[in-house]
């Protein structure tokens, strides 16, 4: 069995080593409780024989005993403790009352045992078909004036009574042992709680750190996570430090050739238009072109390399409906000999996401649907238990069913005759992939154009 908790281990291992434990002092305990049992019983036995040869005497010449003795248990029919004597030859001279239903065996069996040493008792052990028979026997030497002679005096006792003392025993220790097994494992679960709340604040305030709403884990609490605490602060801080760097070269080398391919085509423009260049246009035309294309390729290249270096590790929640008005506003200016109706839809307007990842996503999307024809565009945010669900819907052309794979590569587009070089729709791929997520495309039942849509797991935020 394979455990993936630290608390089933540990409970694993206590519950495992409690039973070895238990089990080996059951063990113990129950072999120290029958040893002391059949010590008491060989004990009682030859105090027994003792108090028999007491009662013994001499009548008429012959050993007499009284019919009852002092203890009751062998004066009983059909008891389970009985008492005799047997003269030198083997004939039975006594017996108490508990021996008379007794099968006749054994007295064939207690004559064949061996000769004993006369004033020791030795043990007597009968298997009768009826029940095992244990004992003690003692021979003594009759010397008086009336009798001489060797008589055997012995105890016998039912086996199964001192099998069911042992049975009642074991069952009440056992019964015990398992009532402290079950006790000593609710105070280790307890232990176990106190002892490991620290560790489960630590992985709550982790999972805070990933939300947003804790921006560097508590060092002081635990002497023995300060370390991985610090280790994990500074992993944090340093990645948000070269994240923010990379986006920061990345921005300004992109901006800072924005000015240069302005000029170039500004330049361009102002030569064809009005006549000034003279020699074949088509020419310079295609050449210049050309190295306008390639620089504002290399443009929105690492413009993309910016967006993408973005961590999704520990974001804060934002709102969404800012950079929605920001995107329309900015739409609109872009295509202002277009008009664009925008329907929003924003239910659940926080999310974890980076600001920057929205507004790239929102971006590419709003504006492949503008260039391709649309004229009512709609942008919602909805959430589903804990995933938000961003979708952009509009009322062009939509993407036909054999391209659909085709246009989410990079450098692919639905329409070659639109502008834009293709990388939109694979930049929005490649930032839900960074958070977990997938670019899903159907045909819009509202708009009847395309949707669409993005599943953020487990980044929906609830307003505070």
């Amino acid at each position: 069995m394979r455990f993936v908790s630290l608390r089933s281990r540990l409970v694993g291992a206590a519950l495992l080593g409690l039973s070895l434990a238990m089990a080996l002092v059951g063990i113990a305990l129950e072999s120290a409780h029958s040893t002391s049992i059949d010590t008491a019983r060989i004990e009682r036995q030859i105090a027994e024989l003792y108090g028999l040869i007491a009662e013994a005497d001499v009548f008429e010449g012959r050993l007499s005993l009284p019919l009852e003795l002092p203890d009751p248990a062998f004066n009983r029919l059909g008891g389970h403790r009985f008492a005799g004597v047997f003269d030198d030859v083997g004939r039975l001279v006594w017996a108490s009352t508990s021996l008379t239903l007794l099968d006749d065996r054994w007295q064939a069996d207690l004559r064949l045992l061996p000769a004993t040493v006369r004033g020791k008792a030795s043990a007597i052990a009968l298997d009768l078909e009826a029940a095992e028979l244990l004992g003690q026997r003692m021979t003594i030497r009759w010397q008086t004036d009336d009798l001489q002679g060797d008589y055997t005096f012995f105890v016998l006792e039912s086996a199964e009574v001192v099998l069911a003392e042992v049975r009642a025993f074991r069952q009440r220790l056992w019964l015990w042992l398992s009532a402290a097994v079950g006790l000593v494992l609710v105070m280790q679960l307890l232990i176990l709680k106190w002892g490991l709340a620290p560790l489960a604040r630590f992985t709550r305030d982790l999972e805070r750190m990933r939300a947003g709403t804790l921006a560097q884990l508590p060092e002081g609490e635990v002497r023995e996570l300060k370390p991985l605490a610090g280790l994990l602060n500074q992993l944090v801080t340093r990645e948000r430090a070269q994240s923010e760097r990379y986006r920061q070269s990345l921005a300004d080398l992109a901006h800072s050739l924005k000015t240069p391919v302005t000029i170039l085509r500004n330049e361009w423009t102002r030569r064809f238009c009005v006549g000034e260049t003279q020699g074949p246009a088509s020419d310079l035309e295609d050449a210049t072109l050309s190295q306008l294309d390639e620089i504002e390729q290399r443009i929105s290249y690492q413009l993309e390399r910016a967006v993408l270096q973005s961590s999704p590790l520990v974001q804060v929640p934002i709102a969404v409906e800012p950079i929605v008005q920001g995107l329309i506003r900015a739409m609109n200016k872009m295509f202002h000999e277009r008009t664009v109706v925008w329907d929003t839809d924003l239910s659940q307007n926080l999310i974890r996401v980076d600001p920057r990842d929205l507004n790239e996503i929102l971006g590419n999307l709003a504006e492949n649907a503008v260039k391709y024809g649309a004229q009512t565009i709609r942008i919602s945010l909805g959430r589903e238990g804990d995933d938000a669900v961003l979708e952009v819907q509009d009322d062009g052309p939509g993407i036909p069913l054999e391209r659909r794979a085709e246009v989410m590569q990079r450098g692919q587009r639905a329409d070659t005759k639109a502008q834009g070089y293709g990388i939109g729709l694979d930049i929005v791929r490649q930032i839900a992939e960074r958070y977990g997520a997938e670019v899903q495309y159907r045909t819009s039942e509202r708009l009847g154009g395309a949707s669409f849509s993005i599943r953020f797991e487990g980044l929906a935020q609830i307003p505070l």
